[in-house]
C-alpha cells in the first residue's frame, strides 16, 4: 500500500490491559513513517503509536496524557528491499520490561537505545472512542509509504510472534502463519492485502 491508509472507529466494550499488533511490512521511503496509530480526538495527548522516526529507528509510544510507555530499539530500518515482521505485544499482567514485548522477524529485541517501561494502568490501543488508523496518524506527511501484509489487531489478549510466524524448514527464513489461531476480541480485525 503506498500512502495509502485505512481508519476505523472503535466502539464497545474493550480490552485496556492486554493487546497485540503484527504486521508484516516493506518500506519504500525512509524518514518518519507511520505504521499503526491508535488516538483520541487530535491524536496529540492520548494514543498509542508505532512509528520510524526521522532517522530510521522503530518507536513504540503509549501516551495517557503524557508518556507512559517508550522503546526504541538500537537496530535501524533502512532496507527498503526487505520484509520485516514486527510484533508488539502489551499486558498489564507482566511487570517492568515485560508489559511490553517487542518482536522482530521472530526475534524479541532486548536492546534498546531509549525505554521507559509501562508505567500507566491503561493501552490506548482500540480503545473505546479512539480512531484506529493503518499507516498514518493525523499528518499526512508521516504516512507509511510501502507495502504491508497479513496486519492483525488482537484486543484483549497477548500472543508471542511464534503464533504469528514460523521458521522456514528448508530456507531458514522467517515466514508467516496464514491462517493463525488468534481471537480478535471486540474492536481487533485482520487485514491479508492481498493482490
Amino acid at each position: 500500500m503506498a500512502s495509502t491508509i485505512l481508519t476505523r472507529s472503535a466502539t464497545g466494550a474493550t480490552s485496556i490491559t492486554e493487546a497485540t499488533i503484527s504486521a508484516w511490512i516493506k518500506r519504500s521511503t525512509l524518514g518518519s513513517r507511520v505504521i499503526f496509530n491508535s488516538a483520541y480526538l487530535d491524536a496529540s495527548t492520548y494514543y498509542f503509536r508505532i512509528q520510524f522516526d526521522p532517522n530510521n529507528f522503530l518507536e513504540i509510544e503509549n501516551s495517557d496524557n503524557a508518556t507512559n510507555l517508550y522503546l526504541k530499539p538500537n537496530q535501524v530500518f533502512r532496507d527498503v528491499s526487505a520484509w520485516y515482521h514486527i510484533v508488539v505485544r502489551l499486558s498489564l499482567t507482566e511487570t517492568g520490561n515485560d508489559r511490553c514485548k517487542l518482536y522482530i522477524n521472530g526475534e524479541q529485541v532486548t536492546s534498546f537505545a531509549s525505554q521507559i517501561a509501562m508505567t500507566g494502568d491503561q493501552f490506548l490501543v482500540g480503545k473505546n472512542n479512539y480512531t484506529v488508523r493503518v499507516g498514518s496518524n493525523t499528518s499526512a506527511s508521516a504516512n507509511f509509504d510501502g507495502s504491508m501484509a497479513h496486519v492483525h489487531f488482537i484486543d484483549g489478549l497477548a500472543y508471542d510472534a511464534s503464533t504469528f510466524g514460523e521458521t522456514d524448514s528448508l530456507t531458514g527464513i522467517w515466514k508467516p502463519i496464514i491462517s493463525p489461531s488468534v481471537t480478535y476480541g471486540t474492536n481487533g480485525f485482520f487485514l491479508k492485502f492481498a493482490s
